[in-house]
């Protein structure tokens, strides 16, 4: 009898030994994990105007910067813009961002699928990884109206 009970929990023991096996011995992960990153959106000489900017990575190699300005001005086209250089020595654009149409109030733009952006007089093509190596941020100028009145500066790095 006590060998009936030792075969019947020792059967037990092997089937569940295999279920666990079954279900650890997953297959890679078809969905991996994407990363992001959020910056702040500074104010340029008391403008006033701040927000968030948030990279994120697709999973086509593809990526998205979202804008987003905490206030805007009533009626205005705020022109975003990807800037090659820093802050203090800005380069050529690399890319136009979509413009912030102003409420007065707190408006996001999504831009999505970016897969390359401007070096020089290059087209570069450019993934997640690789456009957080380049030396690039986002300005907000106030309106074509004004290129030279940048609102807010931000960079992902």
């Amino acid at each position: 009898m006590k060998s009936k009970q030792f075969m019947s929990v020792k059967m037990l023991l092997a089937v569940v030994f295999s279920a666990i096996m079954v279900v650890s011995c997953d297959k890679d992960d078809d969905n991996p994990r994407l990363r992001s990153v959020e910056k702040d959106l500074e104010q340029v000489e008391e403008s006033g105007f701040t927000g968030s900017i948030v990279l994120s990575e697709n999973s086509d190699q593809s990526f998205n910067i979202k804008v987003t300005l905490d206030s805007t001005a009533n009626e205005e086209v705020h022109l975003v813009e990807l800037v090659n250089g820093s802050f203090d020595d800005p380069g050529e654009v690399a890319l136009n961002l979509k413009d912030i149409t102003g409420t007065g109030d707190k408006v996001t733009v999504d831009n999505t699928l970016i897969k390359k952006i401007k070096i020089g007089e290059d087209s570069v093509d450019v993934n997640y990884s690789s456009f957080l190596t380049k030396e690039t941020f986002v300005r907000v100028i106030f309106s074509e109206a004004y290129p030279d009145s940048v609102l807010a500066v931000g960079k992902f790095k």
